[in-house]
């Protein structure tokens, strides 16, 4: 396993701002974390990468515990927060050469590291610009070429694309994805869109916990179906719940005589055949009919407000 996490506890006096998180991301991919202000996510990527020591509980690294092994645990991290400490008046190649040193990249083949760093985030021709004069964009390259050095297992990245105009918001999940052919990545952001965009697997933090767990990749519990339907909605949605595999049915009223429902069903059951068939038989017109995976926008809405809110 590249991150393992353990009954995670982090408090400062009597506040607890991480409160018993458990996981665990095996071998490359990219997982996001995402949770609104406040929810701890920033506090628990510090303790992934050794800046605070948990109050309770463990996290390995590729293996290694990040207090008893401390040492061990950063060399297999490349960490980019979201503000970056990178020298202004530097140039890029210089910036780099500094950092592999005190990363203990050794001198005959800390060239040859910064290189491949420099290829690998598509700036080489920056290598003599002069840090302060780049736009924001090529800066968090640089940063991210700075985690990359050394060859950590694991790249831990908060709120990278914060700042970045759309093109290069594009660019850079570009590069996080060819990244993740050889990396663990946890990326931590609050856009919805950034996580469904690029991560195969999301957690959900909120008040200090892991609150839902998503997998938006194929690999998901449960198939989605939308309905959208007129009728009467008590009737229509005892009539949907009569379908054999269909768990739940939520639903919403979209106006006039319209009516709007979620259907979930168990994994590889498509029952829309069955649907429209009762929607002919009882003469209900229907608008929309679609078969869809959960957004993550829902996922997360339901597992933050389910939770029960601290008293302010």
């Amino acid at each position: 396993m590249s991150i393992v996490v353990r009954n995670l506890v982090k408090s400062f006096g009597e506040t607890r701002a991480v409160n018993g998180i458990d996981f665990e991301i095996p071998g490359p991919r990219i997982v996001g974390l995402i949770g609104p202000n406040g929810a701890g996510k920033t506090t628990t990527l510090r303790m992934l990468t050794t800046f605070l020591a948990p109050t309770h509980g463990s996290v390995c690294i590729a293996g290694f515990d990040t207090v008893d092994r401390a040492q061990e645990a950063r060399r297999q991290i490349g960490y980019l927060p979201e503000s970056t400490a990178i020298y202004p008046d530097a140039r890029v190649s210089e910036f780099l050469a500094f950092r592999a040193k005190l990363k203990n990249v050794p001198r005959r083949s800390r060239g040859g590291e910064i290189d491949r760093c420099l290829h690998a985030c598509g700036i080489v021709n920056l290598r003599q610009r002069i840090i302060g004069r780049l736009s924001h964009g090529q800066r968090r390259r640089v940063a991210l070429a700075d985690a990359l050095l050394s060859d950590p297992t694991v790249l831990i990245l908060d709120e990278p694309t914060a700042g970045l105009d759309p093109l290069q918001v594009r660019q850079f999940r570009g590069l996080v994805a060819e990244l993740a052919a050889e990396h663990t990545v946890l990326l931590s952001t609050h856009v919805l869109a950034e996580a469904q965009a690029i991560c195969g697997r999301v957690l959900v933090m909120s008040q200090g916990r892991i609150v839902d767990d998503v997998d938006l990749g194929t690999g998901t519990e449960f198939h989605h179906c939308r309905l959208e339907v007129s009728g009467t909605a008590e009737v229509i949605r005892a009539a949907l719940l009569t379908i054999d595999s269909v768990i739940a049915v939520e639903q919403s009223t979209s106006g006039d005589h319209w009516q709007r429902f979620e259907l979930r069903c168990g994994k590889d059951h498509d029952v829309r055949p069955r649907v429209a068939e009762i929607c002919v038989e009882q003469g209900w017109p229907i608008r929309e009919l679609s078969s869809s995976l959960p957004e993550l926008e829902t996922r997360f809405v339901r597992a933050v407000f389910s939770e029960p809110r601290k008293a302010a």
